[in-house]
């Protein structure tokens, strides 16, 4: 089964930190729409994506390069390109939302902003709106916005788990193990199985499309908000953490400064990890919420965590081994006839 994992995607905010560090901007819009509403950045270039396949090698090779459009699809198609030429996929990434989001951001722009604030009013993808925007102006808490949607569409399945059948298949229990872990962070987390959900399918028009060119050996799809973030195999939790962390830095508006380990936030990572380890449930729920009150990022949430896990597991297979050597001890005992001694006239029998 071919696997293809697309370009990387970043918000408006992670655009504007690249572009301050020398990052080239490639729009992919037609010239008139850029006429209408551009972007005002120092270092951008325009190739209209009917134009990409003929001009694509007048983007450097040696540089780090972000795609952007008017809503992100388009560029995304571009980037994809892009890494099907040779490019590296660590400096060509796509920004999500495209201009869209950049002007709801209050990003830096050059003409008309009013077409894309009215379409885009109270419509947005990832759940703030301009009326979001001037909201937030007016007070200096940021407004609650809705986590983002994932979507997981699987190949033909008996079940999920990765247990079933008669050999266990890791990817599967380590993505049902996600799985758990996203909902517990407050996610919607949607799974559909193309032999017993397939209606469900339809949901997804892109997803749709890239099964009926590529057919079922291009499954599984991994959709956030409805946008394809990866085929053909199930993410590590190292991927949907850089999503997650993405998600984040977009939801808040900036990247946040906030993230410094403090000593009290220390201590809460540690209680958390302690948490796991003692198997306490109620504690693992109380510093998971203390955690994000204090804007821990979700990286360090999850190490905690993992190290929580590694310290219980560690413990219980501790515990596995002092109970073998203690049946070995009792063993020879436990074994030994009394019937069989030879000297001594102290027999049993």
């Amino acid at each position: 089964m071919e696997t293809q994992t697309l370009a990387k995607q970043i918000c408006p905010t992670t655009t504007q930190q690249w572009v301050k560090n020398g990052a080239l901007l490639v729009d992919v819009r037609e010239k008139e729409e850029i006429e209408q509403l551009a972007y005002d950045v120092p270092n951008i270039i325009n190739i209209p994506l009917s134009e990409l396949e003929n001009r694509f090698t007048e983007i450097p090779k040696d540089k780090e390069v972000v795609m952007v459009c008017r809503g992100g699809g388009r560029s995304l198609k571009a980037a994809n390109f892009l890494l099907d030429n040779g490019y590296d996929p660590e400096k060509v990434v796509n920004m999500q939302h495209g201009i869209i989001r950049w002007v709801q951001k209050g990003f830096p722009t050059k003409g008309d902003t009013s077409a894309v604030e009215t379409k885009s009013e109270g419509s947005s993808c990832c759940g703030t709106t301009s009326s979001d925007k001037k909201a937030a102006s007016a007070t200096t808490t940021a407004p609650a916005t809705k986590k983002q949607t994932i979507t997981i569409l699987d190949p033909a399945l008996c079940c999920s788990t990765g247990v079933c059948g008669p050999d266990v298949d890791d990817a599967l229990v380590q993505t049902a193990a996600n799985v758990k872990w996203l909902k517990s962070l407050g996610y919607e987390v949607n799974r559909h199985n193309l032999s017993n959900d397939a209606t469900a399918f339809k949901n997804y028009p892109k997803a749709v499309e890239k099964l009926q060119k590529e057919g079922a050996d291009s499954l599984p799809y991994i959709l956030i908000d409805g946008e394809l973030v990866m085929t053909g195999k199930y993410p590590q939790k190292s991927e949907w953490l850089n999503w997650l962390e993405e998600e984040q830095k977009e939801t808040s508006g900036t990247i946040n400064e906030s993230n410094e380990l403090t000593e009290e936030k220390v201590q809460t990572l540690v209680a958390l990890g302690a948490a796991i380890a003692a198997a306490s449930q109620a504690s693992l729920e109380f510093y998971t919420a203390r955690a994000k009150e204090q804007n821990i990022s979700l990286k360090d949430i999850a190490m905690a965590m993992n190290t929580g896990n590694q310290i219980k597991d560690v413990a219980s297979q501790k515990i596995v081994e002092k109970a073998n050597q203690l049946l070995n001890e009792l063993q020879p005992a436990q074994s030994s006839s009394c019937c069989g001694g030879s000297g001594g006239g102290s027999s049993c029998c």
